[in-house]
């Protein structure tokens, strides 16, 4: 099905408009923080005005991608839209303010003062906005009925989602969410250029590319405890999946082929629902490649629209250098006119717009061209079969559907769906952006071998089924929400902490030889702990020689390999994948355990 090229992006499905409100509320947040941190922190502004200034730079990033975007208004009159707008402004600003200075008062830190007070006045902010301000301009919003009745097949598919991320909010806390933490807070002392953290990285050049999600994790995790920064991650993928399903409408397939194509890839790559600063860019993945998809159909100036998207996702993680590569893909496939072109010279210079600006060359160099960690991190190695099965199968249901309907999908989209099938060849990591991709894209060219008749009504179980859907996804995040604290970091034993902070309290000058596991965790909870521990997961700082001494370590290699961690008096283990190193660590004089469990184990070694 091809859309007219004025068709508004949010199509005839009102959840698709939900997805655009809930990356529009995002990207206002970032822009809020990052403004009020550049201000506070960067210029010295009392955070009241920082505050002000903030607030009305995101109000209006929200207002004109609102009004040109999610709800299509540009047609309403600007004389009813603006004061109504300005009353809204003024209110929530207000309570902005209350909220900030209470919890300023109360002892909270400016930076995750002003991240809670944003999550207390946002939600009432937008639903003020799109009830009142574009009232009368935008398509008819479908009740919760009208919307289980149209969206039968994936309200269900939604709520398996959120309740299974709601289930699993405990494991998706990992070592890269800890380093997440920890980034944000150097992040809030001013952006860091060079590593203090660690002994291994210490005086080496530190160029934090993500340090936009990273300050946004933090302010969560520092205001409202992991238990906020989980709930913000799970929302992030929801809405991400969301916005995926709703595009795949758009493009013109059935609710039942977007279902089968949705429910094939639902845990496809299970490290995409690990909390780090990778979650933000799932979502831009999806608005970039849905803007060029739709554009590759239907040409039009909304194209444009990717380029302040590729800025904000520079500055959230380097994934952004894939989305730079699809924009010029596009380009390059739609023939040679002023407007592809400048999307082809503009995408690059897109993934500079970064404090570290010319910087990021080398960085990215460094990273995407074979990398030396690659051996030590297993995601930026290939996968093999019995890593990821159901990816290979799903990237040969991919391209066996592009060789029988191919012609149903633009050149673009053919090539898109290729290029993220080599891209999960070549590194594990990889595989998210194409279960993505595969959400947006593969539904249409289903539709040509196994096309989907849909009946006028869905039969009443169906639509039960969908109405419950519709309870249970604000349901789970009630539920996250009421959960206590403790629940989500079981999995990082308070005794381990206690043991390492006796011996590290005792004696100023011990250092601590931890797993990449826990190394984070121990320095997020510990922040005296910088400078002491031996190394993080942040292994793109370290030279060779440093990736091989913990190579050998990790696997016993040679006859020196206890050698990395000597002269460290803490070492801390994971139990799970380090077990068969304790007993020859504890094979020294004076050594002995502290504590130990299923999951962790805390060795000292006297360095005398």
């Amino acid at each position: 099905m091809r859309l007219a090229a004025d068709e508004p992006l949010a199509g005839r499905s009102g959840w698709t408009q939900l997805g655009k409100f809930c990356a529009v509320g995002a990207s206002g947040y970032v822009v809020n923080l990052a403004v009020f941190s550049a201000l506070v922190h960067g210029a010295g502004v009392h955070y009241g005005l920082a505050a002000v200034c903030s607030f009305l730079v995101a109000v209006s990033n929200n207002y004109a991608w609102n009004r040109l975007w999610t709800f299509r208004a540009r047609s309403g009159r600007v004389a009813v839209q603006a004061p109504r707008f300005l009353a809204v402004s003024v209110a929530a600003l207000s309570l902005n303010l209350v909220v900030l200075t209470a919890l300023v008062a109360g002892g909270l830190a400016e930076l995750p003062a002003q991240a809670a007070a944003i999550l207390a006045v946002a939600p009432a902010s937008f639903l003020a906005n799109r009830t009142w301000t574009f009232r009368g301009t935008s398509p008819p919003r479908a009740s919760a009925i009208a919307l289980a009745e149209r969206e039968v097949y994936l309200l269900p598919l939604v709520a398996l989602y959120v309740v299974a991320l709601a289930r699993l909010a405990p494991f998706e806390l990992v070592q890269d969410s800890w380093l997440t933490f920890v980034s944000g807070r150097e992040v809030a002392n001013g952006l860091p250029r060079t590593d203090g953290l660690t002994v291994f990285g210490e005086g080496a050049r530190w160029i934090d590319q993500q340090w936009l999600a990273h300050l946004v994790f933090y302010a969560l995790a520092a205001a409202g405890g992991v238990k906020a920064a989980l709930l913000a991650h799970v929302g992030l993928l929801t809405a991400a999946f969301c916005l995926a399903l709703g595009a795949a409408r758009q493009l013109g397939a059935s609710g039942r082929s977007v279902f089968w194509i949705g429910a094939a890839s639902l845990f496809l790559a299970p490290w995409m629902l690990q909390l780090r600063s990778q979650s933000f860019a799932y979502l831009l993945f999806v608005a970039v490649l849905w803007l060029l998809a739709r554009d590759s159909r239907n040409p039009s100036r909304q194209v444009f629209l990717v380029l302040p998207l590729l800025v904000l996702w520079a500055n959230l993680h380097g994934s952004v250098v894939l989305g730079a590569g699809l924009v010029a893909l596009h380009g390059l496939t739609a023939g040679w006119r002023p407007r592809p072109a400048a999307l082809v010279v503009l995408a690059p210079l897109c993934v500079l717009a970064s404090p570290y600006a010319l910087s990021l060359v080398g960085y990215y160099r460094h990273m995407l061209v074979g990398p030396e960690f690659a051996r030590i991190v297993g995601e930026w190695r290939p996968p093999t079969f019995s890593q990821a099965w159901p990816f290979f199968l799903l990237a040969l249901a991919a391209v066996w559907l592009l060789a029988r309907a191919g012609s149903r999908l633009t050149l673009f989209e053919r090539l898109a769906i290729l290029a993220t099938v080599i891209a999960g060849f070549l590194a594990i990591r990889n595989i998210t952006w194409f279960a993505l991709a595969w959400v947006v894209l593969v539904p249409v060219a289903l539709e040509a071998v196994l096309p989907a008749h849909e009946a006028r009504r869905p039969g009443r179980p169906l639509r039960l089924l969908a109405g419950a859907a519709v309870l249970a996804i604000p349901a789970a995040f009630v539920a996250m929400a009421a959960w206590p604290a403790k629940a989500y970091d079981s999995r990082w034993p308070e005794p381990a902490l206690r043991a390492v902070s006796q011996v590290a309290d005792a004696d100023a000058s011990a250092r601590v030889f931890a797993s990449e596991r826990y190394a984070d965790w121990l320095l997020w909870r510990r922040p005296e702990l910088a400078g002491r521990v031996a190394f993080d997961v942040r292994f793109e700082l370290y030279d060779d020689q440093q990736l091989g001494a913990i190579f050998r370590f990790r696997n016993r290699i040679g006859d020196d390999w206890r050698a990395a961690a000597a002269g460290y008096e803490l070492v801390v283990l994971d139990r799970v994948a380090d077990r068969e190193l304790e007993a020859p660590l504890l094979d020294s004089p004076g050594a002995r355990r502290l504590y130990a469990d299923e999951l962790v184990s805390v060795l000292y070694r006297p360095s005398g």
